[in-house]
C-alpha cells in the first residue's frame, strides 16, 4: 500500500525505543446516493473518517469492518486500498505518551444501514454521525478548526486520505467508457513503436531544454491496438504517450494542442497534457506530458504521478521506456 503522508509532532522523541506502536483501519465508503459517513466530535470540533486500532488477533479488512460498523451501523464492502499514513505523537501534547500510528485507509461501498454503537468515551466527545458527499466531506475538513491536538492531527491525516480518494475516483470515472480494444500483433506493435519514438526524436530534439523523454502506456505494456467505434476520445486507436521532463525555460510547442479538459489529475502541475492527432502514419494520435523538473523532483506530485500512471521515480509500478537520454539496455513488457 501507498505511503501517502508523514505527520511528526516536534516534540515526538527522535528514538523509537519507549513509543507505544499502534496500527488503525479507517474507512472511505460511499452508499447509494454516492455520500460518505463522517463522525463529528463535537466536543473537540473536527470531522474524522470511521475507523480505528487493529487488535492483536484481527487482519485489517476484519478490524475496518468491525469499527465501521460500531461507529456507523454499516455493514460494508471493501473495493480497494488508499495509502497509509504515519503519525509521529508525543506523549507530550498527546494523552496517551508517545505514540507512533500506522492508519490503512481503503474505499468501499456501503450495504446496509444501522444505528452506531459509540463507546463512552466517544459518547463523552459527543460523537454524531453525519452523511455527505465527498466534495463535502473535503469541504468541511478543509474549514474544521479543532481546539484539541489530536484533532489537528486527525484533521490533516483524513483530509489527505479525501483527496487521494477523490483523485482514484476520477480516474476511474474518466476510464470507465473506454470500449473495448482489439490488441495488435506483437510485430506491428513494435514496428509502430519505432516510428513514433524515431519521429520524437526528429522532431523535439535536439533540446537542451529537455531533460529526459519517457514513452509510457500501451505501446509499452503490450497492449496497443484498435478499439471498437465510436472509439475512445476521438480515435479509433491507441495513442502513444510521451513524458517530458524539462526545466523552467522550455516552451512547448505551438503546434500541440492543449487537451479541452486538461488530465484528471489532483495537481495543477501534472495537467500540461497536450495532443496532436494522427502524429504518426496519419493515423495514430500522440499525447505529450510536460513536467517541470522541479515538480518531478517533488515527492508529492511523483504520488500523484504515480497514482495517474505517469512514472516519475524508478520505484514505479508502471512500466516505461527511456527514450532520452538513450540507455545502453532497454527492457520491454514485449
Amino acid at each position: 500500500m501507498e505511503l501517502l503522508k508523514e505527520i511528526k509532532d516536534d516534540l515526538y522523541p527522535h528514538e523509537d525505543s519507549n513509543v507505544t506502536l499502534r496500527e488503525a483501519a479507517r474507512a472511505v465508503v460511499f452508499d447509494d446516493q454516492e455520500c460518505i459517513p463522517l463522525l463529528f466530535v463535537a466536543k473537540h470540533q473536527y470531522h474524522k473518517l470511521p475507523g480505528g486500532g487493529i487488535e492483536t488477533d484481527e487482519g485489517k479488512i476484519e478490524a475496518l469492518r468491525r469499527e465501521v460498523r460500531e461507529e456507523t451501523g454499516c455493514e460494508i464492502e471493501v473495493n480497494g486500498e488508499v495509502g497509509i499514513i504515519i503519525e509521529y505523537r508525543s506523549g507530550k501534547n498527546f494523552s496517551h505518551g508517545d505514540v507512533k500510528q500506522t492508519s490503512y485507509c481503503y474505499y468501499g461501498r456501503v450495504g446496509t444501514k444501522g444505528t452506531p454503537e459509540f463507546t463512552e468515551g466517544e459518547l463523552a466527545d459527543n460523537f454524531q454521525l453525519q452523511w455527505m458527499t465527498l466534495d463535502q466531506a473535503i469541504a468541511v475538513l478543509e474549514h474544521d478548526t479543532p481546539n484539541n491536538f489530536e484533532g489537528t492531527f486527525i484533521t490533516e491525516r483524513d483530509l489527505v486520505f479525501l483527496q487521494k480518494v477523490k483523485s482514484v475516483r476520477s480516474m476511474e470515472n474518466h476510464l470507465k467508457n473506454r470500449p473495448h480494444k482489439t490488441i495488435f500483433p506483437l510485430q506491428l506493435q513494435n514496428e509502430l513503436r519505432t516510428k513514433a519514438i524515431q519521429k520524437i526524436e526528429n522532431v523535439f530534439l535536439p533540446a537542451p531544454e529537455i531533460e529526459k523523454i519517457l514513452l509510457i502506456g500501451s505501446s509499452v505494456k503490450g497492449s496497443f491496438g484498435q478499439y471498437q467505434a465510436p472509439g475512445f476520445r476521438g480515435s479509433l486507436f491507441s495513442d502513444f504517450d510521451f513524458i517530458f521532463i524539462v526545466t523552467d525555460k522550455y516552451s512547448i510547442p505551438d503546434w500541440l494542442t492543449p487537451e479541452p479538459d486538461g488530465k484528471p489529475f489532483a495537481d495543477t502541475q501534472l495537467n500540461l497534457a497536450y495532443r496532436n492527432r494522427k502524429f504518426i502514419d496519419d493515423t495514430y494520435d500522440c499525447e505529450f506530458f510536460f513536467v517541470r523538473s522541479a515538480h518531478a523532483a517533488d515527492p508529492a506530485i511523483q504520488n500523484l504521478a504515480e497514482q495517474a500512471g505517469i512514472p516519475l521515480t524508478t520505484r514505479s509500478f508502471h512500466p516505461s521506456r527511456q527514450i532520452y537520454p538513450k540507455q545502453q539496455k532497454q527492457d520491454f513488457v514485449i
